[in-house]
């Protein structure tokens, strides 16, 4: 299995957007995937 953290910050959202800061992990069972989300929204706690 391949995984994909990627980071989120408030701070890097087009104006008007809003979201959490937080780290979303998806896996796939190939380097090129697909993924999905490793729970239901893909947020790391």
């Amino acid at each position: 299995k391949y995984y994909l953290l990627t980071i989120s910050h408030k701070f890097t959202y087009a104006e008007g957007l809003t979201g959490p800061d937080g780290v979303y992990g998806f896996v796939g069972e190939h380097l090129f995937g697909p993924y999905r989300p490793m729970n239901a929204s893909g947020l790391v706690l």
